[in-house]
Order: C-alpha cells, then sequence, then structure tokens
C-alpha cells in the first residue's frame, strides 16, 4: 500500500478525486505494462508527457482517462524496457545496499571512531575514496573478508519466530562484527549504501521520434562512462491509434538526478537516531 500511496494527499493537493493506483514496485517485477497503464490514468507529479512543445500529461492538469497517444507511449516504453532492461538494471543498482539504514548507521559511527571522532574526515573519505566495488559485478565478492562475515550473518538473520532475548542477541552479535570492520570495509559498505539511496529516487527520460526507414538500423552504442546512463535504437510499434501514423520510432532513454548522495546524510541520520534512543530509553 505505501507504494500506491499518493504524494498529492500526502502534500494537501486538493486538486485530487482519488488515490493513485500506480504501484512503482510492479515496475521491477515484471507487470510493466500494467504498471505503466495504471501511471498513465493517475500521472500525478509521477509522470510528465510532451508532444513537441506542449505538456499533455503532468502534474496539477485535468486527468485525462486516455491522453493522446496514450496505446503508443505505452507499447514505446515496454519494448523500449524489454529491449534495454531499463527497470531490471536499476533494481540491481539498488540492491547494493547491503545493510538497512540502521546498519549504515552503525557502520558509520564505526568509522567515525576508527578516525578518532572526526566525522568530517569520514564523510570527506567516504565521498572520495575510489570505489573497490561496481554495481555491475557482485558487489559482495568484492569487498574484504571482515565486511562479507558481517554480510553474511545479516542475509543468515531472519526474526520471524524469535523472542525479545534472541532479538537483543542477535543485535549484540551484529554490533560486535561492524566493531571488527577495518576502516576500508567502513568506506566500502557506505558508499554502496549511499549509492543504492541515489538509485532510488531517480528520473528517466525518454524521447521519441518517428523514423522513416522501412529497414531497422543497428542500434548505435558505446560503453564508455559518459553514456553509462544512455540507451538509444529503433523500435517499431505492433500498432497506432492514428491511421498512416508513423510506426518506428528512434528512441533515447536517459536516467537522470542519479548523483551520489553526499556522506553527510549519514551524518543526519546518526543525529535522528540519538534523539529516538534519547526519548526511548528509560
Amino acid at each position: 500500500m505505501a507504494g500506491k500511496m499518493s504524494k498529492g494527499w500526502l502534500s494537501n493537493d486538493t486538486t485530487l478525486t482519488e488515490i493513485s493506483t500506480y504501484d512503482p514496485i510492479q515496475l521491477f517485477s515484471g507487470n510493466v505494462l500494467q504498471s505503466l497503464q495504471q501511471l498513465m490514468r493517475h500521472p500525478q507529479n509521477n509522470l510528465k508527457i510532451w508532444v513537441g512543445t506542449q505538456m499533455t500529461v503532468g502534474p496539477h492538469m485535468p486527468a485525462d482517462p486516455q491522453p493522446p497517444h496514450y496505446d503508443a507511449i505505452i507499447e514505446a516504453v515496454a519494448i523500449i524496457d524489454e529491449k534495454e532492461q531499463i527497470f531490471q538494471n536499476l533494481l540491481l543498482y539498488q540492491k547494493t545496499d547491503l545493510l538497512d539504514a540502521d546498519g549504515a548507521v552503525l557502520v558509520y559511527q564505526r568509522l567515525v571512531n576508527l578516525l578518532g571522532g572526526d566525522a568530517q574526515r569520514a564523510e570527506t573519505l567516504i565521498d572520495e575514496t575510489s570505489p573497490h566495488w561496481h554495481p555491475h559485478s557482485n558487489s559482495h565478492s568484492l569487498l574484504p573478508d571482515d565486511a562479507k562475515t558481517l554480510l553474511a550473518f545479516v542475509e543468515s538473520f531472519s526474526p520471524h519466530g524469535l523472542d525479545t532475548p534472541q532479538l537483543d542477541e542477535a543485535f549484540r552479535k551484529g554490533v560486535h562484527l561492524v566493531g571488527l570492520l577495518t576502516k576500508q570495509s567502513c568506506i566500502s559498505l557506505l558508499q554502496m549504501w549511499l549509492f543504492s539511496l541515489a538509485m532510488c529516487d531517480v528520473s528517466l527520460i525518454i524521447a521519441l521520434h518517428p523514423h522513416d526507414q522501412e529497414e531497422e538500423e543497428e542500434e548505435d552504442r558505446t560503453d564508455n562512462n559518459d553514456n553509462a546512463n544512455n540507451a538509444m535504437g529503433i523500435i517499431r510499434l505492433a500498432q497506432t491509434q492514428t491511421q498512416n501514423a508513423p510506426t518506428m520510432f528512434k528512441y533515447t532513454a536517459k536516467i537522470v538526478d542519479c548523483d551520489q548522495k553526499p556522506a553527510k546524510k549519514l551524518r543526519s541520520r546518526w543525529k535522528k537516531e540519538q534523539l529516538v534512543r534519547l526519548y526511548s530509553d528509560p
């Protein structure tokens, strides 16, 4: 239900008359077509469509049960995702957070302690140290042994069926393993957590242009880092809503707003944890 909750309702947007049925989780579970259909019916601030220079779908616009080019847009995006695996690759990036937020705070505290309490230096190291891992690979396998031991414990832990003393004991073991981490292990784990955080808050821009060639062309791709977030090619639609409308399109797809989150977010999270403990401790 959390995935379907309307941002507009949370922001007291009085122009909304119903809760959106759009569930972004479906984009990553193989139900891309259904998720796009729901998004088109309830775009709110999650979808904007321009035809030429005119916005036809977007926030604060009257809901249209059948926006212009509805079927063609949904079909095009679904085909592009099938070719490029955009959402599956994005999910791969999001899964680099091998720790949850509470675990990341504990690792951050460990790093600060290793540096004699210098939080500023810890954040500089996180932001500026070259990563020893890559999101396209098995990030877990590239970590030092002390980090692997911690992650093996985290992955094997299940709270189901455990009573409070057992949960407390598991927490103490986890804290003990965090206390054995080296500086480099802390930096790598926190970089991965921040990278995942960035990948959970991105935008996808897709541009479609009619293509007048009758033969499909080989997609023009490069592997350099400057185009790492770009994809381009040619697609053919099975159907169009308008007679004589083009069925072939040249597309470009780009992930944007994916700048690395700064390490100072960890300090902010740490301070919030301290406030919670202050008011929760007897």
